[in-house]
């Protein structure tokens, strides 16, 4: 790979309409799937599953 990899590549996948305010960063950059529980932020990395956030400053815990 050349380059680092930057989040506003999969920002391009999604239309304005398709995303919302992030709840952690205030971007508009929180995407969904059709038929998901799941809220994905594509500038800070939040993750909420049903409503309820289950990252840790941007990382999702590790089971173990």
């Amino acid at each position: 790979m050349s380059g680092p990899l930057r989040n506003i590549d999969f920002l391009a996948w999604f239309s304005p309409e398709e995303r919302t305010v992030c709840e952690g960063c205030g971007r508009q950059a929180c995407v969904t799937l059709p038929d998901a529980e799941a809220w994905f932020c594509l500038a800070c990395g939040a993750v909420s599953i049903g409503g309820k956030r289950v990252d840790i400053d941007g990382c999702l815990p590790a089971e173990g």
